[in-house]
């Protein structure tokens, strides 16, 4: 038997950080593929884990500044508009951001990746970052919103508790 197919989520939750801003090994706690279930314990804190990965990415962490963080904002806004998703919610801060989207029939990953080109672009474009610089990390969190509280919760949250 073919399994059930799974419900379209209401909306999906996008979070992703500025490079350097949140190592593994970071006192806040971080995930790796082994540990990255929803739910499931960090990996504790390792300051000779965060030394190395410091050391790897040669710089302590990328801050946007107020106008790189409008930039993002702007092109997050109107790159939904133009894919057709529907933006329910976004903050742009200075190491990370949040957004709640909602993208009928396309992977949260996606959305992501998609999103995270068209700001760096857009940076780019206004010199507002070096051409060479690797600004986001490798991937975020994507968390799918299924029911209407949730959803109202995950809005809130983004928009007021940031």
């Amino acid at each position: 038997p073919s399994p059930l197919p799974m419900p379209r989520p209401l909306a999906y939750v996008l979070t992703w950080t500025t490079k350097g801003s949140w190592l593994h090994g970071d006192v806040r706690g971080s995930v790796n593929r082994k540990q990255n279930e929803v739910n499931s314990p960090l990996v504790p804190p390792s300051p000779t884990c965060e030394a190395r990965e410091v050391a790897l990415i040669g710089h302590d962490g990328i801050v946007l500044s107020p106008a790189q963080r409008k930039a993002v904002d702007t092109a997050l806004r109107d790159h939904c508009a133009f894919r057709n998703w529907a933006l329910l919610a976004l903050n742009v801060r200075t190491q990370h951001l949040h957004m709640v989207v909602r993208a009928d029939d396309i992977a949260p990953e996606k959305v992501m990746s998609d999103c995270k080109a068209r700001a760096t672009r857009v940076l780019r474009e206004a010199c507002l970052i070096e051409p060479s610089l690797k600004l986001w990390t490798t991937h975020g969190s994507t968390r799918w919103i299924n029911d209407a509280h949730a959803l109202s919760r995950a809005i809130e949250y983004v928009l007021h508790e940031q």
